[in-house]
């Protein structure tokens, strides 16, 4: 943990940081409610939309050592928090000073969540947290095949059937996290046609269920084009009976 943090000093969504460490200790309590509060607040101040700020860091920090020396009530709803916190795409400021070097803030996130790999293997024992420090170990993209290895150690030493299977869903969701996206050119193959002419077929009969419970506003139909497709329809039928 940061020793020493002028919170005053540093920035959130909301401008200072000072609220931020009352905040954090919350995140402890016994009662559920404030629980539950302290996590949207610091969702919200400390990566709103995505964008983490100059005390989202130290907010890591804070959190993991919490986890790892203190017996929260909630270990998911803080492993949920620090996902998040961990894997923003932008920031503000783009670039800040960390331990006398400066270094792109959403990088610097993204390596104190994953610096804690341990950690979060620790918390798979335990049935309460096993799905928070699923989803931040299936979250890694710095350390991924570490990550990806560690989850593979505890599938083998793991003796119940469903937890195995848990994992190897992990691990799937690991690989794709971390696939590059393909880009192509190439146009759609007959499969893939169909799926999507079936997915507009579901669309339009879901439209035409809303349409007819009330659900759905009618959407307006262009006379001419009524009248064209009338037309069209008229002269195909004359062709087929000649």
């Amino acid at each position: 943990m940061e020793a020493d943090v002028d919170w005053a000093v540093i920035e959130c969504a909301v401008g200072s940081s000072e609220h931020i460490p009352t905040i954090l200790t919350e995140l402890t309590s016994k009662d559920e409610g404030v629980r539950e509060r302290a996590f949207m607040t610091l969702a919200h101040d400390l990566a709103w939309n995505e964008n983490v700020y100059e005390a989202t860091p130290y907010a890591i920090c804070q959190i993991v050592h919490t986890l790892a020396n203190v017996d929260t009530p909630d270990p998911t709803l803080m492993l949920t928090l620090l996902r998040r916190l961990g894997n923003a795409e932008s920031s503000h400021p783009e670039v800040i000073q960390w331990r006398g070097a400066p270094i792109q803030l959403a990088r610097l996130c993204r390596q104190l969540l994953e610096a804690h790999l341990d950690l979060y293997i620790n918390f798979l024992e335990d049935p309460k947290s096993r799905v928070g420090a699923l989803d931040v170990i299936t979250s890694f993209r710095l350390n991924a095949a570490e990550a990806e290895e560690a989850l593979e150690q505890a599938m083998k030493r793991e003796t119940s059937r469903p937890r195995r299977i848990e994992l190897t869903e992990g691990i799937s969701d690991l690989q794709e996290w971390n696939q590059e996206p393909q880009v192509t050119d190439k146009p759609p193959l007959p499969g893939e046609y169909l799926e999507e002419k079936l997915a507009r077929r579901r669309d339009v009969a879901k439209s035409i269920a809303e349409l007819r419970s009330g659900k759905a506003t009618p959407v307006a139909v262009n006379p001419f084009s009524t009248l064209r497709s009338r037309f069209i329809g008229v002269v195909m039928r004359t062709l087929r009976r000649d």
